[in-house]
């Protein structure tokens, strides 16, 4: 974390809870999700920075640069160019830093921006954070609230599958976004294909629940 931090994709902190809650592979890349929460030391006090996950997707074919997408709030990340994009409303919430131009649009497929967009519309998730460098890519997703994703469910069985029905809305966002970068990494490895039938965009929407019985 610290080092991501000094990187531009996470806030600075002076603490870290880390929880490695998931680990494995996801279409065919190896994939870790993590549960964290930064502090930083204000004073007497420590104050919440950052509550959310950090999922790291390996490559196998590396990228030959390094592009970085914050939201607006963040500061410019070191040593990286402000990269032009020619949507205007994705300009107007993420920035887009990068050492190499031409594989930093590439990346930032209109799939890919997709996604982006749809987890910055004001709901349970800030706008994400992402990393594209070498053998991974790198997303840093804050919460809007203060609730763990991952802590166990209530002993009452109808509020246990309630919240694991939300836990699997909540993380087919966030594998919706991974699903769009790996069919960006399949485009430019050369013959690369994505298992079929292994992906969150490919499954049908779950019916909404009737609340009559």
């Amino acid at each position: 974390a610290a080092d991501l931090a000094a990187r531009g994709l996470l806030p600075r902190h002076d603490r870290a809870e880390i929880d490695d809650a998931i680990a494995g592979r996801y279409a065919g890349y190896e994939l870790r999700l993590s549960e964290i929460e930064l502090e930083r030391k204000s004073g007497k006090n420590n104050s919440t920075v950052f509550t959310g996950l950090l999922l790291v997707l390996a490559v196998d074919t590396p990228f030959l640069g390094t592009t970085m997408v914050l939201d607006q709030s963040r500061p410019a990340p070191p040593g990286l160019m402000p990269v032009r994009l020619e949507d205007p409303r994705f300009a107007s919430i993420y920035d887009v830093y990068g050492n190499d131009q031409v594989e930093a649009r590439a990346v930032l497929t209109p799939a890919v921006m997709e996604r982006l967009l749809s987890m910055a519309d004001g709901g349970d998730f800030f706008p994400p954070s992402c990393l594209v460098e070498r053998d991974s890519i790198t997303f840093a997703v804050a919460q809007t609230g203060t609730r763990l994703l991952f802590e166990p469910p209530s002993l009452q069985a109808h509020d246990a599958a309630t919240q694991l029905q939300y836990l699997e809305g909540e993380l087919a966002l966030v594998f919706r976004l991974v699903d769009a970068m790996i069919a960006m990494h399949v485009a430019v490895k050369p013959g690369g294909t994505m298992p079929p039938g292994t992906s969150f965009s490919e499954r049908p929407a779950a019916p909404p629940s009737d609340a009559s019985h």
